[in-house]
């Protein structure tokens, strides 16, 4: 708590203070997916005039088209129905361990228990294997460990694939992963996920995504379902996530964000 309130106070009071009276240098043109949130600050009556003005950070916003729309692009992965993929998050990461000291292994087996339970029942239910995505920053010896713990035995376990199964997903389920707005982008079927073992910081967070994104979450623990209802409302969720993808990715469709930055630099200063 203490680290975001000094994050809030050097982001939001400190580091404009500093910019308003000179001592740190305003950038000339600053570029932005989150059209969102430029809007806010146009509608907001000090931001608003700050901006008016050229009083911000950046003397000129431009909005362009995100990074992970640009990997999209670019990547031109053939999409697909073949799995439910599941975007995993650490128990016991270095991280978590940090923050609020280690669970015991009693909590992580009872977690890890219902979710292995829960993923075989969609498997069985709309008959697509399971794969499972964990964490680029997790080590080998770490990910070596995970594997050898049974935990979520019978799915096949990847790292440095999440994008490329994402394309290939039937359903995405996740905790709390940026990793998830692919799926939004593409339109997948996503659910989210919390159970009563992971702490109060990870329950938190996995409300983020799908109340921006605007899909379903569900405590996953003896979580009843009717396979064809329960299908048809994650397919109408899909409907949610237009206003994320117009406010947050894609401004321009089929445009590279890069491709925007370097017209709009070209034009601005006269490149050759």
């Amino acid at each position: 708590l203490s680290y975001n309130l000094f994050q809030n106070l050097f982001k939001k009071i400190i580091t404009p203070l500093l910019i308003i009276f000179g001592f740190v240098p305003r950038v000339d043109l600053h570029f932005t997916c989150k059209k969102k949130e430029l809007d806010n600050a146009k509608k907001s009556f000090l931001k608003g005039f700050l901006l008016k003005h050229k009083l911000l950070y950046s003397r000129e916003y431009k909005i362009i088209n995100s990074r992970a729309y640009d990997d999209l692009l670019r990547d031109k992965v053939k999409k697909e129905e073949k799995y439910i993929v599941h975007l995993n998050a650490e128990m016991n990461g270095p991280h978590e361990i940090e923050t609020r000291g280690k669970l015991t292994d009693d909590i992580v087996k009872q977690h890890y228990f219902h979710l292995r339970k829960f993923l075989n029942k969609l498997s069985a239910d709309y008959k697509k294997p399971v794969i499972v995505c964990v964490h680029p920053n997790i080590k080998k010896k770490e990910l070596n460990n995970f594997i050898r713990s049974n935990y979520l035995k019978g799915f096949k376990i990847v790292q440095y694939k999440t994008k490329y199964y994402i394309n290939k997903s039937f359903l995405v389920t996740c905790f709390d992963t940026s990793s998830v707005v692919f799926a939004a982008i593409l339109k997948k079927k996503i659910l989210g996920l919390w159970s009563r073992f992971m702490d109060v910081n990870q329950i938190q967070h996995s409300k983020t995504y799908p109340k921006i994104i605007g899909f379903q979450r569900i405590n996953f623990e003896n979580f009843f379902y009717e396979k064809k209802n329960f299908l048809k409302l994650l397919n109408k969720n899909t409907n949610n996530y237009n206003s994320f993808i117009k406010n947050y990715h894609c401004h321009k469709k089929n445009v590279k964000g890069i491709d925007e930055i370097i017209s709009i630099i070209k034009k601005k200063y006269k490149c050759i």
